[in-house]
């Protein structure tokens, strides 16, 4: 029936998921949406610091564009965050192509509406309360909305690149990643077989998670798909994908916090003085980052520690 269908598709299951499991990341996007509506910090001025942000003193298209792109960083931590928290969760994710580029679609309903919800907000203040001209406007928000996409593009580029799918494991499609010949090609043998063993402690706490079903999800550009039936696969190999999957998420992960670490040591030069919403989104995501990793280590003690 219509509500089983609304129930089991793939971005529903992920907000659910999110309601279900990630409390404390739904309370960092209840922040940022409470800053953007000025229901939060209206008294000191932060709602003005989000929506007409200053690069170099004065408001601009890149000054959008900049916090538009780590706007586009904390999108995609919350992507990796859910990815490697949460995947296991949905074996399916392992029979697909692009698995990352389609996960994040599917996981794109609050990101979506958060972006909504600054456009519109900033498109106010700007015409309201600093009286600009609706040409100015739309540059701004042209700005904010590449550097979005500019972040997720080199986003997915990273993972079209690195993730597996059960294709290329199996050996059916050539790997991008396998061009090496010879002895470098064995020591990738290696290295892989190494993993593998890293991989079983992982692979057990895998079989333990509860499995959430999913009839249907969207591929790009926006067209509704059925999932497909793992029943005939082999469960290691699909464990094994998804393992290799979530280290590269992680390796991910590492980059961002080590550029953002790096971009924030520099922030005394006048080229690396972002503005601060665009600091604030970045600091979001580190936090968002941190999250992921504690919740790797305690799992459902997570709250618990962080509170304690």
């Amino acid at each position: 029936n219509w509500w089983e269908r609304v129930w089991l598709f793939f971005p529903v299951r992920l907000f659910v998921l999110h309601l279900k499991k990630d409390l404390l990341l739904l309370g960092a996007w209840a922040m940022l949406f409470a800053y953007i509506t000025g229901m939060l910090g209206g008294k000191y001025g932060i709602p003005a610091t989000f929506l007409f942000p200053e690069y170099f003193g004065r408001t601009s298209f890149w000054s959008y564009l900049l916090v538009g792109f780590s706007v586009g960083g904390f999108f995609t931590g919350f992507n990796l965050y859910t990815y490697t928290i949460h995947a296991d969760r949905f074996p399916f994710l392992a029979t697909l192509s692009r698995p990352f580029l389609k996960f994040s679609l599917n996981n794109a309903l609050i990101p979506l509406a958060f972006t909504l919800t600054y456009m519109y907000c900033s498109a106010q203040f700007q015409l309201t309360k600093e009286l600009l001209s609706p040409g100015d406007v739309v540059l701004h928000l042209l700005g904010f909305l590449i550097g979005i996409a500019g972040f997720q593009l080199v986003a997915v580029g990273y993972f079209m690149r690195t993730n597996t799918d059960i294709t290329r494991l199996q050996g059916s499609q050539p790997d991008p990643r396998a061009d090496q010949r010879g002895p470098e090609r064995q020591v990738s043998r290696a290295e892989q077989r190494q993993q593998q063993r890293l991989a079983t402690r992982w692979m057990r706490q895998e079989r333990r998670t509860p499995k959430w079903r999913v009839v249907t999800y969207l591929v790009p550009p926006l067209r509704i798909a059925l999932a497909r039936s793992i029943d005939h696969y082999d469960r290691q190999l699909l464990r094994q994908v998804i393992w290799q999957n979530h280290i590269n998420g992680s390796i991910f992960e590492v980059v961002m916090v080590l550029s953002f670490l790096a971009l924030g040591a520099l922030g005394d030069l006048d080229l690396f003085a972002i503005p601060t919403a665009a600091s604030a989104f970045l600091l979001a995501t580190m936090i968002i980052m941190l999250l992921s990793a504690f919740t790797s280590w305690f799992k459902g003690w997570t709250v618990t520690v962080i509170v304690g």
